[in-house]
């Protein structure tokens, strides 16, 4: 009996333990969040340009001032932590196929100080993981896209677990802490195959971006943000194209990611029953 490509392909799929689990969770994710997709692509995207744009102010703010750099660093480190939290709860949300209220506003910053040292916690943790990989990987910087890519997707599932958890009453950073390696350590066959499609958009897109700007990027004023050095030197033909590849890279790692936080969303709602 000869098969077709189809067939096997087919085949393949029905036979495939994790596949078959991660098209469920996607599936039951979908369902979920009908009605409700655009409202969240639309602020995780929301989210994007707002960290853009505290980049960019933290460098024009910071230019040859470094206590105007640290306080403007340290502003937006707390100003994104509380922005992601919340795009987190409404993700969150929407698996009861709810929106966030003014009570759901009222708990999560009752547990502000919490959700900030959690965050923190993490990001240092972070911190020292990249790091140790950039080393490791720093013969290769394709490689090291790669994995940068990875880690930032790694800990932002993490983040959004310890986030919920945090929402939910939860306050002892041990436990937290432990729960959202947890949830990676059970999933993460099934989040690293629905997030294949994010980390491959996310690699070219990075990969792309260096190789067009690479001499913008380093700047000779040693300005880091690219809008601002591309501003300085009054390089407006190039500033558009910049702000034309973020606007289309957030767009589409948007609608990539939003698939990914709803399938967690939907893990830490089983996990509770």
């Amino acid at each position: 009996m000869r098969f077709s490509i189809k067939d096997s392909y087919n085949h393949f799929l029905s036979n495939n333990k994790i596949l078959n689990e991660a098209n469920t969770w996607i599936s039951q994710s979908s369902k979920n969040a009908c009605g409700s997709k655009l409202r969240l692509w639309r602020n995780l995207i929301l989210g994007s340009f707002f960290t853009l744009l505290m980049s960019f102010l933290t460098s024009v703010i910071g230019y040859n001032s470094a206590s105007y750099r640290i306080f403007m660093v340290v502003l937006t480190m707390v100003l994104g932590i509380i922005v992601n939290n919340l795009i987190f709860l409404s993700f969150y949300k929407s698996v009861s196929k709810e929106k966030l209220s003014l009570s759901d506003f009222e708990i999560y910053f009752s547990g502000i100080i919490m959700q900030l040292i959690c965050a923190f916690s993490l990001m240092l943790i972070q911190s020292f993981g990249s790091r140790a990989v950039m080393i490791v990987t720093s013969f290769s910087p394709k490689l090291s896209y790669l994995m940068s890519i990875l880690i930032a997707l790694l800990f932002t599932i993490m983040n959004f677990w310890i986030t919920i958890l945090v929402f939910n009453g939860r306050s002892k950073l041990n436990e937290i802490l432990k729960s959202s390696f947890q949830c990676i350590g059970q999933y993460w066959k099934v989040l690293l195959l629905i997030s294949l499609g994010f980390i491959a958009w996310s690699y070219v897109a990075n990969v792309t971006f260096a190789s067009l700007m690479f001499d913008k990027i380093n700047s000779p004023q040693n300005i880091n943000n690219i809008f601002h050095s591309l501003m300085f030197s009054k390089d407006y033909y190039n500033l558009k194209i910049a702000f034309i590849f973020y606007t289309v890279h957030y767009f589409v790692a948007a609608w990539l990611e939003m698939k990914i936080l709803l399938v967690v969303s939907n893990m830490y709602s089983s996990s509770e029953k």
